[in-house]
């Protein structure tokens, strides 16, 4: 038989046993549930983060985000009120779109729900001032804490967390009243939404400060572009008149000058032409800086641009003493992507400079290959002093010149720049190879067109002179322009076309009322009238019958393509533009009204 004290002894232990994986099961479950608490507060985080995320990648409005902020944090640390706001940079003030009128009745600044807290104190404000984050479950105790104000709720709890962008203060989460006490997991939770609500404030922040600097260098590149116009204009219009008599005088049959005359016109006109071609260029880098030059690109014969670059550098390097050799002939009939007349320039600036700066007797070779298998490269090589390696990247800046004290070169030393520039708007490049003493040799490379096009340019026609003094034609021009001095100017070139009879208004409703009564075969029109802007005053001659399909001609200052386009786009048949050339201007006229006097088959040269 079994001994009853033993069999109670054993019971007992029995019972302990239980006892102990009792509590063990008890301290598991617990351990459990709050693992499951954790749990689902994790994913309640991950879940307010996620759908902060996906504001942020929205780009919602701030305003927007801070209410999704605010709700996701007081559901988090179960708070009854609270506000989240932004720094505005520009003042410093703290600006809260969520602060609604169950925590403060009272007048404080607000807009709708948009609260201004202009200057911060008590709990929320030394958050602010301190940038570090703040829980209390005794605030009314807290030597921080300055009381509320009149018609503020009670704050019994208090936790706020400054939104930090590096070491930058962007915003600020502050919540109050929750239904228990503030733990350290809330102080965490709320400080993981400020760090990215601060990336959507800092975003927004950064997103206006582009658009203002946008705006700012908008309005400066408008504010540039007006004042070269203008100053294009000023500069233009007296040299208009000092370019123009000088070559009047120069080719005056009457009354030819003395060889010391001539000589003297000479250095007006070189002057001139040397302070026309500085304004140029200044313009044209203006535009390409402003990203206001407008490229378009087509297909482009290398040998006709060759072949007027050589025209045009010919007597340059005549007089300097410099042989020009174009060795491309089996690349004639390549056809590449480029602006023609973009092109041109380009070409001669890197011309004129090879024979400039060459040494008498030098030569200047240009060359072709295939860069690849869509592009050509074009070489033009000097036999000049040469450039040093680390002056191959500055030459290309703005007002750089080589030896400048030295050089007897004319220019501004902006030409390089240009020409750099636009041939990468040409989707093309520009480099250079040179050495100390054996020359330098630029380099174009631009892709090839796809299909070869014959151009169809209208080639300028020159009247011989023994046709030009046979009156056959009767012409007749009207010129609106209110400066004298331009004015006498055009009238001293058509002076010598006796085929061609000049009207002139200096005013626009005299000048409409002239062309109504005396239907002229062409109106030079000024711009800049006192009366009437220039496009208007076009507008106007259209939309009488009796001048409606009389072809009118800017003469103007403006050298800026937007400018031009407007013109055209507007109705000008053409646009011409000042200082004049005399032999360009009287050969424009030849084309025009006397060797091609019917209407119908006017062009543009």
């Amino acid at each position: 038989m079994c001994n009853p004290v033993e069999n109670r002894d054993r019971l007992l232990r029995e019972i302990e046993d239980l006892r102990v994986r009792i509590t063990e099961l008890e301290r598991s479950r617990t351990k459990i549930q709050e693992a499951e608490r954790q749990l689902e507060n994790e994913l309640a985080v991950r879940t307010a983060l996620a759908e902060l995320s996906r504001s942020l990648i929205a780009s919602a409005p701030l305003d927007d985000i801070c209410l999704i902020v605010l709700t996701h944090a007081k559901n988090l640390t179960e708070s009854l009120y609270g506000f989240v706001g932004y720094i505005e940079p520009s003042t410093g003030y703290l600006i809260s779109p969520t602060l609604t009128r169950d925590i403060w009745e009272k007048k404080c600044g607000s807009l709708d729900k948009t609260v201004v807290f202009r200057e911060f104190s008590g709990l929320w404000g030394w958050v602010l001032n301190s940038r570090k984050p703040l829980s209390t479950n005794n605030p009314w105790s807290d030597p921080r804490s300055t009381g509320t104000p009149e018609g503020h709720i009670p704050i019994r709890r208090f936790l706020s967390v400054p939104a930090m962008s590096g070491d930058k203060l962007v915003g600020q989460i502050a919540l109050a009243n929750a239904e228990r006490d503030y733990t350290k997991d809330d102080l965490e939770v709320v400080e993981r939404l400020a760090r990215l609500y601060a990336l959507a404030v800092q975003r927004e922040q950064d997103a206006q400060e582009l658009l203002t600097a946008k705006e700012e260098a908008e309005q400066a590149s408008r504010a540039k572009s007006e004042f070269l116009s203008r100053m294009s204009h000023e500069l233009r219009t007296p040299l208009n008149a000092v370019l123009g008599f000088a070559q009047l005088l120069e080719t005056d049959p009457v009354e030819p000058l003395t060889a010391s005359q001539q000589e003297s016109v000479q250095h007006i006109l070189r002057s001139g032409y040397h302070l026309l071609d500085l304004i140029n260029r200044v313009l044209d880098l203006s535009q390409i800086e402003s990203g206001r030059l407008l490229i378009e690109v087509e297909p482009v014969p290398l040998s006709q641009v060759l072949d007027e670059t050589m025209e045009v550098i010919a007597p340059l390097a005549e007089r300097y003493g410099v042989t020009v050799n174009l060795r491309v002939e089996q690349y004639r009939t390549v056809v590449m992507k480029a602006n023609r007349t973009r092109l041109k320039q380009v070409f001669i600036n890197l011309a004129s400079n090879a024979v400039q700066y060459n040494k008498p007797g030098g030569t200047v070779t240009i060359t072709c290959e295939k860069s690849a298998p869509h592009a050509i490269r074009i070489n033009l090589c000097d036999t000049g002093p040469g450039i040093p390696p680390d002056r191959w990247e500055s030459i290309f800046d703005p007002f750089t010149r080589l030896n400048e004290k030295e050089s007897v070169v004319d220019g501004p030393g902006i030409g390089l720049t240009i020409s750099k520039r636009l041939i990468e708007l040409m989707g093309g490049t520009i480099g250079l190879q040179s050495a100390p003493g054996q020359g330098s040799c630029f380099h174009v490379v631009l892709p090839i067109a796809d299909e070869y096009y014959e151009t169809g340019d209208i080639v300028s026609k020159t009247i011989p002179a023994s046709e030009r003094s046979t009156p056959v034609y009767l012409r007749t021009i009207l010129y609106f322009e209110d400066n004298p001095e331009q004015l006498a100017l055009v009238a001293s070139l058509l002076s010598r076309r006796p085929q061609v009879k000049l009207l002139s208004s200096p005013q626009a409703k005299l000048g409409i009322e002239l062309a109504r009564a005396h239907r002229p075969d062409m109106i030079l029109l000024d711009l800049s009238l006192p009366d009437m802007n220039g496009l208007d005053l076009v507008r106007s001659l259209r939309a009488y019958p009796e001048t409606r399909e009389i072809p009118v001609v800017a003469l103007s200052t403006n050298t800026l393509p937007e400018e031009i386009r407007r013109a055209k786009e507007a109705g000008f048949q053409d646009y011409l533009t000042k200082p004049i050339n005399v032999n360009e201007f009287l050969d424009y006229i030849d084309r025009m009204l006397i060797a091609e006097p019917d209407r119908s088959i006017w062009r543009a040269p």
